[in-house]
């Protein structure tokens, strides 16, 4: 009965292990390259804007790292809505936001995700948003976001970024 306990517990151990790599580290871009997202845009729901979506255009600032991620040290936002104008980014420039992405088991990159997301709005009502880890989507040349619960009763309803000049993920 032990042995087959110890086979059990061996056999459980390699499952997970096989399935955690499953899913792995893609490399973005070259170390050191800047990119930025010009024509970004952004819909969240927020306090300040008593739970209302509004749409913002961002655009986001950041580097490759050399261990395959990027940071994202900076962002605009602006937009015809005046609390396009209100949000103050919360870990820019340091220690930014830190974009990873995944290897599917189909030699594929489509899911990562931002750490450290968070903003706030001074605004009565006042924002308080993140930080928090949201999920995003790799399209092979932009990142989307949808519906993603930020702490502060936030949410991103979609995030649109393609990064320029555009970056190379290598799985």
């Amino acid at each position: 009965m032990k042995g087959f306990k110890t086979l059990v517990t061996l056999s459980s151990f390699a499952l997970c292990l096989g399935a955690a790599s499953l899913a792995s580290a893609a490399t973005i871009g070259a170390p050191g390259q800047t990119f930025n997202t010009p024509g970004g845009s952004i819909t969240v729901k927020s306090p300040s804007s008593y739970g209302a979506a509004v749409t913002c255009s961002i655009d986001f600032h950041g580097v490759v790292n050399a261990n395959g991620t990027a940071t994202i040290d900076g962002a605009t936002v602006s937009g015809s809505n005046p609390l396009c104008g209100l949000p103050k980014m919360k870990g820019f420039p340091n220690p930014g936001w830190t974009l990873a992405l995944d290897t599917n088991p189909d030699n594929t990159v489509t899911k990562g995700t931002v750490t450290n997301v968070g903003y706030t709005i001074a605004f009565i009502p006042a924002t308080n948003c993140g930080p928090t880890t949201i999920d995003v989507t790799w399209d092979g040349t932009a990142l989307h976001a949808t519906n993603q619960a930020l702490s502060g009763s936030c949410t991103v309803v979609s995030l649109d970024a393609t990064p320029s000049p555009a970056v190379t993920v290598t799985p």
